[in-house]
C-alpha cells in the first residue's frame, strides 16, 4: 500500500460534492434523466418510461443535461 488516497478514483464519475451541487441546479427533468442514465445505468426505453416521453427524446434530454452541466461548471 502506497498510502495514496484512491477514494476519489474508486468513486463513480459525477459523485463528488461539486457534481452533486451542480446536479441540484439542473431542472428536475434533466437531473432525473442524467441520474437514471449515469448512476442507475438505465436504458433509453426505461428512462423514457419513467419520464413519460418517447424513446427518441431521451438522448436529446441527456445531451441537454450534460451541456447544462458543462455550462454550470464554466460559470462556477
Amino acid at each position: 500500500m502506497t498510502g495514496r488516497d484512491n477514494s476519489r478514483e474508486a468513486s463513480p464519475p459525477g459523485t463528488d460534492v461539486t457534481s452533486d451541487t451542480l446536479l441540484a441546479r439542473l431542472p428536475q427533468r434533466l437531473r432525473v434523466a442524467l441520474l437514471l442514465r449515469d448512476r442507475a445505468g438505465l436504458s433509453d426505453r426505461a428512462i423514457a418510461t419513467h419520464l413519460r416521453v418517447g424513446v427518441t427524446e431521451v438522448p436529446v434530454i441527456i445531451n441537454e443535461a450534460r451541456g447544462e452541466l458543462r455550462r454550470l461548471r464554466r460559470v462556477d
